[in-house]
């Protein structure tokens, strides 16, 4: 392919939903030829974390009109990528959750040749926001190890925004269905990737509490994974899950959230033997997710090849 080189900076391993989105565009690129390297900006070791090549911030010379795929970044690390003649594309996966830019005129501020978003709501969203910059959606794809296994009924959630709400759902579920208050509750917190797959697998229902979520990809893996799903689609999921693949509930139903997670508890122990372990849940047909995957890998090849050889002074600002 062309001797540019698309790096993708990280100050830490990847433990968040948007690293891993920004992960996926490496690792399809990678594997469709291109010269991609995560560039790895700390001193911590934590480069050993990534399967991808890694260039160490020691070893990395800035040379004009490589592409610099830009995830959520501390400005001290976005600041010197400014004045150098490269392609800066964000890769914005939290909206105007963004720790360098907290507002729409923070990012047009920014050279950005593009902002690139996993979901149309996401791009609709910036756009609504304030932002000026050029934006294109991509949605991303979820990997072939999110598949089911044998479930056991426990309620698997995201930790995120909704703590506060996440309690009183719980002690409202408990005090109206007490059958059920022996069912665990296991946070996805402090997992790997490859945890979070195996825990998902074996999990018989997901509790959604996506807030304004760009993309809701840990429902999208839960889904993938045979989970029966109950709560918010997250705005952002909407793009994906629409009206289908799970039970959805407006905002703030809580009423409908406890009899909706009941129903997928009951439907689980109708499949099984045992309050332990039930049957294998239903997931999506293998070739809508391979259908995914080609488009994915059609846009991100599209995407990049679209900024080779781009002249940089394009998008000064």
């Amino acid at each position: 392919m062309d001797s540019q080189t698309i790096y993708f900076p990280f100050v830490r391993p990847p433990h968040l939903g948007a690293d891993h989105l920004v992960l996926e565009h490496a690792a399809e690129l990678h594997r469709q030829g291109f010269n991609v390297r995560v560039l790895y900006l700390s001193d911590d070791g934590g480069h050993s974390k990534f399967t991808l090549p890694v260039c160490l911030k020691k070893d990395h010379v800035l040379r004009d009109r490589d592409i610099y795929a830009l995830g959520d970044l501390p400005f001290a690390v976005l600041s010197p990528l400014r004045v150098l003649n490269c392609v800066r594309l964000s890769l914005n996966n939290s909206l105007l959750r963004l720790e360098a830019f907290p507002t729409a005129s923070a990012i047009n501020t920014y050279p950005f040749a593009a902002i690139v978003a996993p979901s149309e709501f996401a791009a609709r969203r910036l756009r609504e926001l304030g932002v000026t910059h050029e934006l294109k959606s991509l949605h991303p794809m979820v990997p072939l190890d999110f598949k089911p296994a044998e479930k056991t009924l426990q309620i698997v959630y995201r930790p995120n925004y909704r703590d506060a709400e996440l309690r009183d759902l719980r002690g409202e579920f408990v005090a109206v269905y007490p059958r059920f208050a022996s069912v665990p509750w296991i946070p996805l917190i402090g997992l790997t990737r490859g945890d979070c797959a195996a825990l998902l697998a074996r999990s018989a229902v997901y509790a959604a509490l996506p807030q304004v979520d760009s993309v809701a990809l840990t429902t999208l893996e839960a889904m993938a994974s045979g989970c029966r799903v109950v709560g918010y689609s997250g705005l952002g999921g909407g793009d994906f899950v629409g009206g289908a693949g799970g039970a959805w509930i407006t905002e703030g139903d809580h009423v409908s959230f406890c009899r909706k997670l009941l129903e997928a508890c009951q439907d689980a122990l109708r499949e099984g033997v045992a309050l332990s372990t039930v049957a294998q849940m239903p997931v999506a047909p293998e070739p809508s997710r391979e259908e995914t995957a080609k488009l994915f890998q059609h846009g991100v090849a599209a995407l990049y090849t679209g900024y080779m050889g781009a002249d940089p002074a394009r998008f000064l600002r």
